[in-house]
């Protein structure tokens, strides 16, 4: 599928040219899809459009003079007169034979107009409560009524008139009700000293004091104590003091996690199908950067690109935290995988954690120019500094804020330098870059992350020609297998926008979204990584693969080959036989 039909398909596309009225709307598809290739919507397409009017019947959208399809809410009910338009944005899906409106339904004078509403049924409500308790008070004060009845002098009573606690001559009388009852007992039968008869089922290794209207046991009372099958209303009441608030953003914690590598990390040039403002929409408290960093030349670094070439001046510190941002100009790595990393967790159900995050890496840069020795390579250590001086940064302002600082991500996007590159050679030198690093990292008191990295070779020109053989390829997947990183993504899945290796705004979004993704699984405790397959059999000619790794839910599909103009897939479906021989 084309970039062009994915956008249709799952992206969001701004209708141009918006006319009719808000009864019966009439848009056209932008001139930039048009020029793709994309001549109609799908049955999946999403659209922005402005409507300025009010409706007065039910409202209905015609694009490019096709058909008139009914708009309706997002549950499917039909818009009365008054309720769509307005002069409001309409975020609309398609669904069935018409349009759901998917946001842009509810104002900020709605949200207002129903505040107000809330706060006036709360008043009376307020006020019936105040008319109770000035009743109760007054009942109370009155003499209390007292009925005898088997010696018993009853002072509470059901709606029955049946005594439910007073006094006798030796004590308070109290009738308990079966949920007190079924609490009171395990209670009752912990304590060796009380004579207490209960009944119970003998179970396989316990005793069944409580079941459920279907016969589940709900309390069991073991050798070495009580065990229970908690309640929803349990769970939703301790969330919070048991740490598992899946559905909350922490306000005591952050985790640093930075992105290294070359031009893929910090590229990714903005276009009409993904403009900065679309991205930038994503954040919020969950992604945050450091504020007031600056680049060597003093000039202040105001994104999650980082440094680059430039370096950091060393001389300035960070004054603090801050909303993540974008590039002015290209979206990076570190805003879309680590903005959108919590909305992955969340949909787990796992708890949410704000991410501080930037690039350390420079276009072009080789594996061997990352370290902290400038010796072992063309003599620069520009990467390392930015590296260490972020997390030190970082750190700092965590600690002046109070923060916790929890175990991390470090994602990592690089190779593509390293195509000619024997085989080993990239492996030898990424272990050592990641044990300097770790030992950085606890040098400094910080918990070490794990890594995610990519696989390279998204790149116009993958031909084994023996000059660029791509062995860095299978040296990624060895340090997979070796447990060194999770295998994120591999970069040749997404289209380039410069016939070279460079992608466009949409498709780095889209790889880091998977990386995210993938953070967000592994932390779940679900396997991601695709690894090599196992031949199983080779017999006549014949291979056969297992790709154990794959997940139950996961297959594999040939890729497209319109993606690099067919170079980048061939005959054989971008497999390749190592170590084979020709038949004599």
């Amino acid at each position: 599928m084309d970039t062009m039909t994915l956008a249709r398909d799952a992206g969001l596309m701004s209708l141009a040219n918006v006319g009719g009225t808000a009864d019966a709307l009439t848009a056209e598809l932008p001139s930039a899809a048009k020029r793709n290739g994309v001549a109609a919507i799908s049955g999946t397409s999403t659209v922005l459009i402005y409507v300025a009017g009010t409706n007065t019947v039910e409202p209905s959208l015609s694009i490019d003079g096709g058909t008139a399809m009914v708009i309706k809410s997002e549950a499917g009910a039909a818009f009365a007169a008054g309720q769509f338009g307005g002069g409001r944005y309409y975020q609309l899906t398609r669904h069935g034979s018409g349009w759901r409106v998917m946001a842009g339904s509810v104002g900020i004078a709605d949200l207002a107009n129903a505040v107000a509403a809330e706060a006036s049924a709360r008043a009376l409500a307020l006020a019936g409560t105040n008319a109770m308790v000035t009743g109760v008070s007054a009942e109370l004060s009155a003499p209390m009524e007292v009925a005898e009845r088997d010696s018993v002098h009853w002072v509470g009573r059901d709606r029955d008139g049946n005594g439910l606690f007073g006094w006798s001559d030796t004590g308070m009388r109290v009738i308990l009700d079966d949920a007190t009852l079924a609490n009171a007992g395990p209670r009752l039968l912990s304590d060796p000293g009380l004579d207490v008869a209960l009944n119970t089922v003998e179970a396989l290794d316990a005793r069944v004091l409580e079941r459920d209207a279907a016969g589940n046991a709900l309390v069991l009372w073991r050798e070495d104590g009580f065990d229970a099958h908690m309640s929803q209303d349990f769970w939703d009441r301790g969330r919070g003091k048991l740490q598992i608030e899946g559905g909350l953003l922490s306000t005591t914690a952050v985790q640093l996690c930075g992105v290294n590598g070359q031009s893929l990390t910090v590229g990714g040039a903005f276009t009409a199908i993904l403009t900065r403002a679309m991205l930038e929409a994503l954040g919020g408290d969950h992604c945050l950067q450091l504020a007031g960093m600056q680049f060597s030349d003093a000039v202040p670094i105001t994104d999650t690109l980082g440094p680059r070439s430039k370096g950091y001046n060393l001389t300035k510190a960070a004054t603090g935290f801050e909303r993540a941002q974008t590039g002015s100009g290209a979206s990076g790595m570190a805003f879309p995988a680590f903005a959108l990393l919590n909305a992955h967790r969340r949909d787990l159900g796992l708890a949410q954690v704000p991410v501080v995050t930037s690039c350390h890496g420079i276009p072009g840069i080789a594996i061997e120019d990352m370290d902290a020795d400038p010796a072992t390579g063309s003599g620069t250590a520009t990467v390392w500094s930015s590296f260490s001086y972020w997390n030190a940064q970082a750190k700092a302002v965590a600690e002046a804020a109070g923060k916790a600082i929890l175990p991390g991500w470090h994602l990592w996007d690089h190779g593509t330098s390293a195509k000619a590159s024997p085989r080993g050679d990239y492996l030898e030198k990424w272990w050592k870059l990641q044990a300097g690093s770790l030992a950085y990292w606890r040098g400094q008191g910080l918990p070490a992350p794990r890594y995610i990295l990519t696989q390279p070779g998204g790149d116009a020109d993958t031909t084994n020609d023996g000059a660029t053989g791509w062995a860095v390829c299978d040296d990624i997947l060895d340090l997979v297998e070796q447990g060194g990183a999770i295998l994120g993504t591999c970069q040749h899945w997404y289209e380039i926008a410069d016939n070279n290796v460079h992608p466009d705004a949409e498709a780095t979004a889209l790889a880091s979204e998977t990386c995210a993704w993938a953070m967000a699984e592994v932390e779940a405790g679900h396997r991601w990584s695709i690894l090599r397959p196992h031949l199983l059999l080779h017999e006549g000619g014949v291979l056969v693969l297992q790709f154990a790794s794959l997940r139950e839910d996961e297959a594999l599909a040939l890729e497209d080959a319109a993606k690099y103009g067919g170079q980048a897939i061939d005959a054989f479906a971008g497999f390749e036989l190592v170590g084979a021989r020709s038949p004599p």
